[in-house]
């Protein structure tokens, strides 16, 4: 991204989550502290007891999983398209780009036919058929990270001419899978998930999808033309710490460069970031990993950022938990706040970082880090910077 004649931009967004299907629901839950922790009806009842989560209003989707995410991903890029408010007619290369933790195992729980061995990986293709797309469906199969990893692989598509417009986003449902995977961890806290609190435990699983419509916005006479952008996609940093399956490496190193990566291809100074949202799960030993290094790389501009997690409001939404993360971060720029890490109550000593919690913080965003990790050793950061649009919070 260093040709500065266009920058990539976002120019429509697609979402559902359990807060609200539109950037205003979501973002208004968030400050106003909704709380939307209960029980999970989907799952099988004879294989958990009184499991709890984030889960989207299920009278609205299908319990059965393939045809839930079909249909929460179907519509999330359809709302994409919709607020983009043009015609995909008009573009010869055209792509998808899905990024998913789990994708379509759950479904494996449910069916007793055959299942074709490409089929775990063909929920890009199915979303492509579902939303009449005609276009190419990639696939991002890459745990907790894959929504940001679609992000960045759709703005590289763009700046090297492969597509002439990418959707690119993320999505998960609520998985048996991964739901007894993360109570074999004893990662489940079905208290509250209390990001950076000293008092954590856990995480709490969620759902949802989030598709942005990227384009190429082109610098005219020093102006760059950008309609109803929401904001440009300025730098992505991955890394891999390849240390364990499951476990962030301590020193946080792999994090600290896909950081330093991102900012470097933004070309901008790290004392320009105003905000970052944080991976944040509420797991002991990864938020304060995550602390530490967020710590390290500010350094002295710290004073000048906050720092706040949506995972104690929706969960840990999977694969689409990037995704989530970019819309508390084009909220932030679009309404001038930043809203609280909920269920925060006291800070951890050990998690020294400006952290917003217990009520919103009026805060001029301009330049927002997004951070996802997944099991792995994946590291995404994405940076996005604001677009000036004149909108007030009410």
């Amino acid at each position: 991204m260093n040709d500065k004649s266009f920058q990539v931009a976002i120019n429509g967004i697609g979402l559902v989550s359990a807060l609200g299907n539109t950037l205003n629901e979501f973002f208004h839950g968030l400050v106003e502290c909704k709380d939307v922790q209960g029980n999970i009806l989907i799952f099988d009842k004879n294989k958990f007891e009184d499991p709890v989560g984030a889960p989207i209003d299920s009278d609205h989707f299908s319990s059965d999983p393939e045809k839930r995410i079909l249909e929460i991903g179907g519509t999330a890029i359809k709302n994409a398209l919709k607020d983009w408010g043009r015609s995909l007619s008009d573009y010869k290369k055209i792509a998808l780009v899905v990024g998913s933790g789990l994708g379509l195992i759950d479904e494996l729980y449910y069916t007793h036919d055959s299942i074709d061995r490409n089929y775990l990986s063909s929920l890009g293709d199915k979303l492509l058929d579902c939303t009449n797309i005609k276009g190419t469906a990639i696939y991002v199969g890459n745990a907790c990270s894959a929504s940001s990893q679609a992000v960045s692989y759709g703005t590289e598509l763009l700046t090297y001419g492969c597509y002439d417009i990418v959707i690119a986003g993320g999505i998960d449902i609520i998985s048996q899978t991964a739901y007894a995977g993360f109570m074999r961890l004893n990662a489940i806290d079905n208290s509250k998930c209390k990001p950076f609190d000293k008092n954590r435990r856990g995480i709490m699983v969620g759902e949802g999808a989030a598709f942005f419509v990227l384009e190429k916005k082109y610098n005219t006479d020093s102006v760059f033309i950008h309609n109803n952008a929401y904001c440009y996609v300025i730098g992505c940093g991955i890394t891999n710490d390849a240390y364990h399956i499951v476990q962030m490496k301590d020193d946080g190193v792999g994090i600290e460069r896909a950081m330093e990566q991102a900012v470097q291809q933004s070309q901008l100074p790290k004392s320009k970031i105003d905000l970052i949202i944080a991976h944040g799960t509420g797991t002991p030993l990864n938020d304060r990993i995550e602390a530490d290094v967020i710590h390290r790389y500010l350094e002295n501009n710290l004073d000048k950022t906050c720092v706040m997690s949506p995972k104690g409001a929706i969960g840990h939404t999977g694969g689409a938990s990037g995704a989530m993360g970019m819309l508390v971060a084009i909220g932030a720029f679009t309404y001038g706040l930043v809203p609280p890490v909920l269920n925060l109550t006291e800070v951890d000593s050990m998690c020294d970082i400006p952290i917003v919690h217990k009520q919103p913080q009026s805060h001029r965003v301009d330049v927002a880090m997004v951070n996802t990790f997944a099991f792995g050793g994946t590291n995404v950061v994405i940076l996005l910077k604001r677009i000036e649009k004149g909108f007030v919070y009410e």
